[in-house]
């Protein structure tokens, strides 16, 4: 997995760790008191981290299954790129015996 897609899954798994935390904190205070706004604001917030966390790591599991075809295609694009830089140098070489042929096959039909 690429460095970045690690950094972004340690950082949702600290967030993660955090919300956890509040709704831990959140709960012993709920058993202590009645709910408050405060309770259901968090409440809707850990709800929707949570969706895009679940989200993110979907993503992240996607990303991570497509790396290697990436890297495949990278390794394409520098063969293909080998490939042509060998051809755009055998070009002079194949000139040269083209034009070697050429004056040979010319000096032959003027000598016949």
């Amino acid at each position: 997995m690429c460095v970045c897609a690690q950094l972004l899954k340690s950082d949702v798994d600290d967030r993660h760790r955090t919300v956890d935390y509040i709704n831990e904190c959140r709960q012993l205070s709920v058993s202590d008191t009645p709910s408050t706004a405060l309770s259901i604001n968090l409440a809707d917030t850990t709800q929707r981290y949570e969706s895009l966390s679940s989200d993110v790591s979907c993503q992240l599991s996607q990303l991570s299954l497509l790396e290697p075809r990436w890297q495949h295609f990278d390794q394409s694009v520098s063969d293909v790129d080998d490939w042509l830089k060998t051809q755009h140098d055998r070009i002079p070489q194949l000139q040269e015996a083209a034009r070697s042929a050429t004056i040979s096959q010319a000096s032959l039909q003027c000598q016949v």
